[in-house]
């Protein structure tokens, strides 16, 4: 995970970064310290602000706590986000299944 959100944030420059995942709770310990593993052009800078949410089906299923630090309604600037659009596609996509499961590089 480190390695995607550092490869898409490359070359973008912003103040504020706010990234919704699953298990932000846990995934977000530590990050700054795995990241100076990193290249240095892969790097977020110490000037901006990085948030992380847990999106708004699966917070439900983490504790008090995580509600509390990870809900994306009481984040500054992300208004009324459901941060879970990517997942929302995946109904009407998984009936494509069999007809392309034989097109990956496995098969």
């Amino acid at each position: 995970m480190d390695y995607v959100v550092l490869s898409a944030l490359l070359g973008v420059a912003l103040l504020h970064i706010i990234i919704t995942y699953d298990i932000a709770c846990q995934w977000f310990k530590n990050f700054t310290k795995r990241m100076s593993g990193f290249p240095e052009h892969m790097r977020i800078g110490g000037d901006v602000k990085i948030d992380t949410a847990i999106p708004s089906w699966h917070i439900n299923g983490h504790g008090l706590s995580c509600r509390q630090n990870f809900c994306l309604g009481f984040i500054k600037g992300v208004g009324r986000t459901c941060g879970e659009e990517i997942e929302v596609s995946w109904s009407h996509t998984n009936p494509l299944a069999t007809s392309v499961r034989e097109m990956g590089p496995a098969a």
